[in-house]
């Protein structure tokens, strides 16, 4: 099995990642033909300096299947909603960090209500998808990791210039708005580091 072995990665794996070659009885020529069809997808990944563990997970994928999942528009013959939302990494760090079950509440930052839990990566409390009592359902945790969302949380009022008197929990409508303008912002060319301060 030189054809495998010569690429560093262990046949198992090979075995495993393809759909057509499953069992253990396949034939040695099958598996030489997949090793020559890896080869070129090898080269490509060292050459763009891709881990092989990162090919090894997704090289079996088209771009066609890619764009499918991660539409923004509903099409003919598929669901209304796209499965792929973007890279969720850091999202699932915050995640994993999430302190909940507090013995003493603290105010939300995005709502200004009592909240049981909070961001252990921030250090800001936040509900946690809350299913009891009067803030279940609340979104916040969520809300204050969005981009789209940054300046409408109740704690980001004197950020825009607003007092938290004066705040008040914002419209789908004022959602889609800042969503647009955080688009739009994002697009404009990036600051010298001295603008940052």
């Amino acid at each position: 099995m030189k054809g495998f072995e010569s690429k560093g990665l262990p046949i198992s794996q090979h075995i495993a990642c393809t759909q057509g070659i499953r069992t253990c009885g396949c034939r040695r020529s099958s598996l030489q033909e997949f090793g020559q069809a890896l080869a070129p997808h090898l080269k490509t990944a060292r050459a763009h300096h891709v881990h092989v563990d990162a090919l090894q997970l997704g090289f079996l994928l088209t771009k066609k299947q890619f764009v499918r999942e991660s539409r923004r528009r509903a099409s003919a013959g598929q669901p209304p909603h796209l499965r792929l939302c973007g890279d969720l990494t850091h999202l699932q760090d915050h995640i994993n960090a999430a302190v909940t079950a507090m013995k003493r509440p603290k105010v939300c930052h995005v709502c200004g209500k009592p909240a049981y839990s909070k961001c252990g990566l921030c250090d800001v409390n936040l509900h946690y998808f809350s299913k009891r009592g009067a803030n279940a359902g609340a979104e916040c945790f969520l809300l204050y990791h969005s981009d789209a969302f940054f300046g409408l949380a109740k704690q980001d009022a004197i950020m825009v210039h607003k007092r938290k008197q004066d705040w008040v929990f914002p419209t789908n409508a004022a959602k889609r708005g800042n969503a647009a303008y955080i688009r739009r912002l994002v697009k404009e060319p990036e600051l010298q580091p001295e603008q940052y301060e």
